[in-house]
């Protein structure tokens, strides 16, 4: 059905689970780190940049500009998901 409206599936291989904001525990720290923990070429890394319901934490937001620099140092670079799908398997 995805497919039939004109979309391609796109799977996440980390989800930082920053979107369960500080009520669960989560911090910048926590974000950051499983990312790194799961690190691999070809990585698609799920993040929400809006603002917990409850807490009002930010805490993907808060943690993307440290990723950046971590996968940077790492010799990682990024691309978009369009870029991405051209690459193909």
């Amino acid at each position: 059905m995805v497919n039939l409206a004109g979309y391609v599936p796109v799977r996440w291989t980390v989800d930082t689970l920053g979107w369960q904001g500080t009520e669960a525990g989560i911090t910048t720290a926590v974000v950051r780190q499983r990312v790194l923990d799961t690190l691999r070429p070809g990585q698609v890394v799920l993040m929400h940049v809006g603002a917990h319901p409850e807490d009002g934490s930010t805490l993907d937001a808060d943690a993307l500009p440290g990723v950046i620099d971590d996968l940077q140092a790492r010799g990682y670079g990024f691309v978009t998901v369009p870029e991405l799908l051209a690459e193909g398997p």
